[in-house]
């Protein structure tokens, strides 16, 4: 099957030229047999009624079934000339799809704030920092390690050392601290939910961990950047 393409801007005239490729493919097509041709006309172009208009070699094109496109209407009509094509027998190829481009959030940059974070003991802990020191991309989302620097009712504690796994599809944060820099905080095990614009994380909890038999306080917290 050959559909040939025939507009106005074209140079009609080129297919006086005998060795114009255009020329040559349609005269090929015509001489297969079994093969079917349609001139495609772009916007209003017209093909002579007669067939001394062409030359003798693709004369014969004028008597096929022609096919309007219109640029203005692209969408429908090339959907139609595709219904046609099949029709002929010529199944259409799948549609190819490109997987979305998965955007994960940047972690590291800048420091994080905590507020509003109060534990079972009402305790105010805001104004501890969270900072990600390093993060590395996995199929389901990051992993990521970094440091807390806890302030206790706004006076500085110490620090404590985490690793944890960023879960993309339901963009939940889950720390578990590794190590303490003063003896009077436990470490804890955290979890929360970084908001959609990865401005802010909220939902925060913490809690006791397993890598410590002492457990630490629970209790609410959120943090921005």
């Amino acid at each position: 099957m050959t559909a040939a393409i025939y507009g106005d801007r074209f140079g009609r005239r080129r297919l006086d030229q005998e060795q114009d490729w255009v020329r040559r493919e349609i005269r090929i097509a015509l001489q297969k047999p079994g093969c079917r041709v349609i001139p495609v006309l772009i916007d209003g172009a017209e093909l002579p009624d007669e067939r001394e208009a062409l030359p003798e070699d693709i004369s014969a094109l004028v008597t096929r079934q022609r096919f309007y496109l219109r640029q203005a209407c692209r969408h429908v009509d090339i959907e139609a000339l595709s219904k046609e094509i099949e029709k002929a027998g010529f199944p259409r190829l799948a549609t190819l799809t490109t997987s979305p481009v998965r955007v994960l959030p940047h972690l590291a940059y800048g420091t994080w704030t905590l507020r509003n974070a109060i534990d079972e003991q009402e305790i105010d802990w805001s104004n501890s920092t969270l900072k990600f020191t390093d993060q590395e991309e996995t199929p389901d989302g990051l992993l990521f390690r970094g440091t807390f620097t806890w302030r206790r009712r706004n006076v500085l504690v110490g620090a404590e050392e985490f690793t944890g796994h960023y879960v993309a599809a339901t963009r939940q944060l889950i720390f578990d601290g590794t190590a303490v820099s003063d003896r009077t905080l436990a470490v804890g095990s955290y979890s929360a939910v970084l908001s959609p614009d990865g401005r802010t994380i909220v939902e925060g909890r913490w809690g006791s961990s397993q890598l410590k038999d002492d457990p630490a306080s629970p209790g609410l917290w959120e943090a921005f950047r």
